[in-house]
């Protein structure tokens, strides 16, 4: 059987394979027999695991909508990859079995020992695994029946033994699935069989094993389809518990050392030292600080709010946008005045930092100038020259008018000269705002109030028609309610207490509870 891997073998040695060096784990992944879709793999979806894991209950406090789904990015791509081999692997051994059902081949016969390469058997495995995951997800009352038809050592045989019955083993699969599978995941199922049943009258391995890769997919699909449905019904309990289960893990953390505070203590205690502390202040001094690590991306973070880390970045994000976007409006106001008799009108400017906006915007997320700053200093050019979308093309006479130059020159130097002026005056808002959030914040009951209040006014916004860009508000609000949770975890765990028995910085403070009063 001819094999292609997509990246060579390396020296054949006897029965071994040498690779070269540059694969690493790609020849793992083919010495492998373990599936990509395992019950290890689907743990962390059972609901222990999630009522227990400290970032998906952090980050549901802050998301009342956050769902599972499959893993994306440089760890998806690497998990997509490794499938990829075993499936290929798996088609490799289905090839062999199927060639040496034929009987003797004059050809193998002729071949030397020394060019042939061994891959592990992947078959026990796979049917091993097939059966836990059905185990898992069918039934208490059904579960007998799919032990006895997944008997993985007598399917095994059949499948050697070219006895397998593959088209009724694939109905049965679909008819079971689909009789516990959202109506969504019909289509999937009926594809699995469909694809199972072309290949194994065909002889085609490749499609058969697409077949048994949909197969373990949907299977997958189904176990988040399940988390998914859990967390919707459990997530008002998660998210009310949200700060006795986080200082209970974190306390545990601090006397296990498995969590050094140290270095926050002392992040706070600058804090109290700028600012002033006092017992009444102590949570504005946290405010303030995280509003100082928003706007300053050279801010370190303590560890206290390594669990908050993508949020604040977000933020930071968010507020370098806010701030360009504005010196792009600028930028459009000054050349529009340069133009005789132009004097844009509120109406007017309203329109360009929507098309502004909607330029920076992908799939509902702001970008930013820089990732689209040729299409915003365009817009710029033909808003302050007064042609309207989709004219400057249409209209030769409106070339000449339109300067990309100038609005390039002019961005750039706005850009440059005025940031860091409306950076600090930004920074003055931004905590003036977020400090009054926070106290209102804090009087409400409990972090499940202060998440409904946060998803009551984000359905408000959208329905006023409110685009993907930040405003001042929206980033105060978010800072605070990071802030209120923040305190209400960690204010006697770290920042007022003394946990772990070191010298305490803050002897003569106390907090009176898990609320500040002010």
């Amino acid at each position: 059987v001819q094999a292609d891997l997509d990246f060579d073998l390396g020296v054949v040695n006897g029965d071994s394979v040498l690779p070269s060096d540059d694969y690493g784990w790609e020849v793992q992944a083919m010495q492998s027999t373990v599936p990509p879709v395992t019950i290890d793999n689907l743990k962390e979806l059972e609901l222990p695991a999630i009522q227990n894991t400290l970032s998906l209950r952090i980050d549901l406090c802050f998301d009342h909508d956050l769902f599972f789904q499959r893993i994306s990015g440089e760890k998806g791509e690497e998990k997509r990859t490794k499938a990829k081999i075993y499936y290929q692997c798996l088609s490799l051994e289905l090839q062999a079995i199927t060639h040496d059902l034929q009987g003797p081949c004059r050809e193998c016969l002729g071949q030397g020992h020394e060019q042939y390469f061994h891959l592990p058997s992947r078959l026990a495995s796979f049917f091993s695994t097939l059966r836990d995951l059905l185990e898992l997800l069918v039934p208490e009352n059904e579960k007998q029946d799919v032990v006895n038809k997944i008997d993985v050592e007598w399917l095994t045989k059949q499948v050697r033994t070219g006895q397998f019955d593959l088209v009724s083993f694939s109905t049965w699969l679909c008819e079971l699935i689909t009789s516990h599978c959202a109506p969504m995941r019909d289509e999937m199922a009926q594809d699995m069989r469909d694809k199972v049943i072309a290949g194994a009258e065909t002889n085609n391995m490749d499609l058969l094993v697409q077949g048994l890769e949909t197969l373990l997919n949907l299977l997958e699909n189904m176990k988040i389809d399940v988390a998914n449905h859990q967390v919707r019904s459990f997530k008002l309990l998660l998210i009310a518990d949200t700060v006795p289960f986080l200082r209970d893990c974190f306390k545990k953390m601090i006397e296990n050392h498995q969590l050094d505070v140290l270095g926050s203590k002392r992040w706070f205690a600058s804090l109290c030292k700028q600012h002033e502390f006092s017992s009444e202040s102590a949570f504005e001094c946290v405010v303030l600080g995280l509003v100082d690590i928003c706007c300053d991306s050279n801010k370190s973070h303590p560890s206290t709010l390594s669990y908050d880390k993508e949020r604040l970045q977000v933020l930071q994000n968010d507020i370098v946008d806010l701030i360009q976007l504005d010196i792009c409006l600028e930028t459009f106001e000054e050349l529009a005045r340069k133009q005789p008799g132009r004097h844009p009108s509120p109406s007017e400017i309203q329109r360009v930092s929507d098309r502004l906006t909607q330029l920076m915007t992908n799939d509902g997320v702001c970008e930013g100038v820089e990732l689209h700053r040729e299409e915003i200093i365009g817009e710029i050019a033909r808003a302050a020259a007064g042609v309207q979308v989709g004219d400057v093309l249409s209209k030769p006479s409106n070339i000449a008018t339109v300067n990309f130059d100038q609005a390039d020159l002019y961005l750039g130097r706005n850009l440059r000269q005025k940031y860091s002026r409306r950076l600090e005056a930004f920074t003055s808002q931004l905590s003036e705002k977020t400090s009054w959030h926070a106290i209102r914040f804090s009087r409400l009951p409990d972090t499940l109030a202060i998440s409904n209040d946060q998803r009551s006014w984000s359905a408000r916004r959208s329905e006023k028609g409110f685009s993907a860009a930040p405003d001042l508000d929206d980033i105060a609000r978010r800072l605070a309610h990071i802030a209120v949770i923040h305190w209400q975890v960690w204010h006697d765990l770290v920042y007022l207490g003394n946990p772990s028995g070191s010298d305490d910085m803050f002897s003569g403070f106390r907090s009176s509870g898990t609320r500040l009063v002010y």
